[in-house]
Formats: C-alpha cells, sequence, structure tokens
C-alpha cells in the first residue's frame, strides 16, 4: 500500500508539473508576442536578455512605426509630416550603437521651400533595485550640425544607456517637398518584432509605391476616408479669400512581425537597396478644377537627362584622347586585347569613388 500511494503521488507530481511547464511556456509566448507599446516599459520588457528570432542579435526593436499625412500652409501650400518613432531593447555592448541617431533635413535660403524637425524626444528606461528608472532625452545631448550649405543633420544620443536598457525616441519631419515623401525602412540592421507604417494620401495626389526587400511587405489594409483642407487662396484679380475644400483620401497600412536584421555585407556599399522599404514618387498632382500637372519621368527621359549632362554624358563625347597612339593594325583579339593593355597604362583612379560635398 505504501508503495501505490508513493507511485501515486509521484505521478500526479509529474502530471502537475507538466501542466504548470505547459503554462509556463504558454504564458512566456503570450509576453513574445504581445505587441510593445510606445511609452509604456513594463517589467516583462525590463528582463528580456535575448532575442527570440535571433540568439546572435546586439539589440532588438521591440517596436517602430510610422506616420505620414499631408497639410495645407497658407505659406508653404500642401507639406507632409511624417513622424517616426522606436522602440529598442540593448542586449550586447555592441547593440550600444543604435543608442545614436540622426534626421538630416532641407533648410535652403528660401524660407518657403525649408524642412523642419519638430518634436523631438526619448527616454531611456533601466531596471534599477527591482524599479524601473527614466532618463529623458534632454538638450544636452542633441546637437544640429551643418552637412553642407543647404542640408542639416540633427544628432542625438539617448543617455544613460547601457546593456539591458530600453530606449525610446520619437521625431516629427515637416516637409514641403511632396514630389518626394520620406521613405520607411520597415526592416533594420538588428530583428524587428513589431513594425507598422500608416499613410493618407489625399485624392490631389498620386503617387508611385515601390516595395523593395527580401522581406517583401505588402499593404494590409486600404480605407477610403473624407479629409478637410481650409486654405486662403487669391481670384483672378488678387483678392484673398478662406476656402475650405473637403475632398477623399485613401489610408495605407502596412505591417510586418519578426523581422531579420540587415545584415552588412563586406562587397555591397548601399545596403540601402536592399532592405525592405517603401518608397513614394508623385506621379502627378491635380487640385479641385485644375489641370494635371505631371512629375515623374519615363527611362527614356531619364537616358537622354544623363547623356545630355556635362558631368556623364559630355565625357563619352570626348575625342583625341589617345589620338598620337598607332592605331591597331586589325581588328580582332589581339588588337582588342593591346587596346585594353593601353588603356590600362594610360587611365588611372583618381582615388575619388562618390559623388557628395567636400565638406
Amino acid at each position: 500500500m505504501d508503495a501505490m500511494f508513493t507511485n501515486t503521488q509521484k505521478t500526479k507530481g509529474l502530471f502537475y508539473s507538466r501542466i504548470l511547464i505547459v503554462l509556463s511556456i504558454l504564458f512566456c509566448a503570450q509576453i513574445s508576442n504581445a505587441q510593445s507599446k510606445y511609452g509604456k516599459t513594463t517589467m516583462d520588457e525590463m528582463k528580456i536578455n535575448s532575442c527570440e528570432i535571433d540568439a546572435t542579435a546586439k539589440a532588438v526593436v521591440l517596436m517602430k512605426d510610422g506616420f505620414t499625412e499631408f497639410k495645407y500652409d497658407d505659406l508653404k501650400g500642401f507639406l507632409y509630416e511624417y513622424t517616426y518613432r522606436v522602440k529598442i531593447k540593448i542586449l550586447k555592448e555592441e547593440g550600444l550603437d543604435q543608442c545614436e541617431g540622426s534626421v538630416s533635413y532641407y533648410y535652403g535660403p528660401n524660407i518657403s521651400s525649408r524642412e523642419e524637425v519638430r518634436g523631438l524626444s526619448g527616454t531611456t528606461y533601466n531596471l534599477e533595485n527591482g524599479k524601473i528608472e527614466k532618463t529623458k532625452l534632454s538638450k544636452d545631448f542633441i546637437v544640429t550640425e551643418e552637412h553642407d550649405d543647404v542640408n542639416k543633420r540633427i544628432k542625438f544620443t539617448m543617455p544613460g544607456a547601457k546593456v539591458g536598457s530600453i530606449i525610446e525616441y520619437k521625431y516629427t519631419l515637416v516637409s514641403p517637398f511632396n514630389y518626394n515623401l520620406r521613405g520607411f525602412n520597415l526592416q533594420s540592421y538588428v530583428p524587428v518584432l513589431n513594425v507598422r507604417y500608416e499613410i493618407i494620401i489625399p485624392e490631389y495626389f498620386m503617387y508611385n509605391q515601390s516595395v523593395q526587400g527580401h522581406e517583401r511587405i505588402n499593404p494590409v489594409k486600404v480605407d477610403d476616408i473624407n479629409l478637410k483642407f481650409s486654405m486662403r487662396l487669391e481670384d483672378g484679380d488678387g483678392r484673398s479669400f478662406n476656402y475650405t475644400d473637403q475632398c477623399s483620401a485613401k489610408k495605407y497600412i502596412y505591417a510586418a512581425e519578426n523581422l531579420v536584421a540587415m545584415k552588412e555585407e563586406p562587397f555591397i556599399w548601399s545596403t540601402e537597396d536592399y532592405i525592405s522599404r517603401i518608397d513614394f514618387e508623385l506621379r502627378s498632382f491635380q487640385f479641385k478644377y485644375n489641370l494635371s500637372k505631371q512629375f515623374s519621368t519615363t527611362w527614356n527621359d531619364v537616358d537622354k537627362m544623363l547623356f545630355g549632362s556635362n558631368y556623364f554624358g559630355g565625357n563619352l563625347k570626348k575625342t583625341g584622347l589617345f589620338k598620337d597612339e598607332p592605331l591597331p593594325a586589325s581588328k580582332d583579339l589581339n588588337a582588342a586585347s593591346a587596346i585594353i593593355s593601353l588603356v590600362r597604362q594610360k587611365v588611372k583612379w583618381n582615388e575619388k569613388s562618390e559623388f557628395a560635398p567636400d565638406n
């Protein structure tokens, strides 16, 4: 009897242990699949010490999102506001490079065509003595530098960050350059658990939308909505008047989960050409009762522009570069090899490999 009772206890104990293990696994799965929220960090997030989709990750993006909408300004006309938010968990020492950010923007001499960065803010979260401590991004960690004569760049570093920290920051870019909206990277150079991008496009604007990258993503939702714009216009006699226009619009939402990190490769100089992202090119613009204005060009137009420019096609029109060299006696493979050898001797690389401002 004692033996039977002992075996029964062991069986029950093993049964309950298995139930607890299953419940623990389900609970952890719910935590890992729960979407992280900006501005609210939980104790479970602070205790994360590895990435579920990449055990070698130096950091992991818990969430990031972007939102683009159009506004009307009496001075600048139609412009767009692009808001970016991101939340990152630092897992290793090498992941601290994720704590540095920058935003480039145009700041030319014409006030009506300048871009503006608004609402840059951020927070670093650390677990200290069992409590979550917050460190706000202050002006001491933000600098603005001139990239060239017409472009500026805001650079910032998240304060108090270390291995185990969670950082988050956001900003809004206001731009009058509707012909080329700011693109959005869904993928990143560390794994991304949750990403979402939303854009609302009024009926006046027609864009070519391109989605690139191995992690190909299509819009998960497209809705038809209504918008209202208040503006001040002028009639044919130069008299101004207030006008409110109601128009239709389309709202596109792109979303994805568990995107692998984009890896740097030694022979790829621009990984931005391969990262999963969304870009928009203005095809045409038509306001109420006006003619449509075309913006995008064909590849034939691009050919004409490049071959007509001095810095590109003009170089192909140069003659007499080898006028003092003897002409080959024949037109066979040996002659071609001799020409290649001559070019290798005469043409030298100027040690320049990019088209960019000197400063």
